[in-house]
């Protein structure tokens, strides 16, 4: 347990074994430290799983939901899109930004009537913002505006301002669906 640590060790397996979220927990701690500490490393040293979660089986998956959504919103079963809004697919902590990729390299191009998507990467670390910023398979997405960036901590903000369009997220902001991809958020 680090210096900084809220719990003494001596009373850390009692602190464990109180039922909580663990976003409470003293695990979170470590947890955050953890990725804060590592940041893109944590996935690609190996530490982290995650070929199966940022594969392109996955991503299909994914592109067949966005898709299987846009097709019902466009025949009026969640109501009409509104014209030229974006309809935002958000990532929440999303690691190296390889799912993203691949979900946006497997999505058929968008249909007349059918409203811009942009794909929003998210994560609460500056550090894995400045690897996307700086990615060049990323780097034609967000040129086009299909993709965004945002620096989000899901157990503390509230809004998502976005960096490239310089739009703000927050509840009551949208007029289009908002379609959340969480693959490593954990109960929050």
């Amino acid at each position: 347990m680090s210096a900084s640590s809220p719990v003494p060790p001596g009373d850390l397996l009692a602190e464990l074994a109180i039922p909580r979220p663990l976003s409470q927990s003293p695990l979170w701690l470590l947890h955050e430290d953890y990725f804060r500490r590592q940041g893109v490393a944590a996935w690609t040293s190996g530490d982290v799983p995650h070929l199966l979660t940022n594969s392109p089986m996955v991503a299909r998956a994914y592109a067949q939901v966005i898709e299987g959504v846009l097709e019902d919103c466009g025949r009026g079963r969640f109501g009409a899109f509104e014209a030229g809004e974006p309809l935002y697919v958000l990532e929440l902590g999303a690691g190296i930004g390889r799912l993203a990729h691949n979900v946006l390299h497997t999505l058929a191009p968008a249909e007349d009537g059918v409203p811009p998507l942009v794909y929003v990467l998210t994560d609460a670390f500056e550090s894995n913002l400045e690897f996307w910023r700086a990615h060049p398979r990323l780097q034609p997405a967000l040129e086009q505006g299909r993709l965004d960036l945002a620096r989000f901590d899901v157990a503390s903000d509230t809004e998502i301002g976005l960096e490239r369009s310089g739009r703000v997220l927050a509840p009551g902001s949208l007029a289009n669906p908002l379609l959340v991809v969480a693959n490593y958020v954990l109960d929050i």
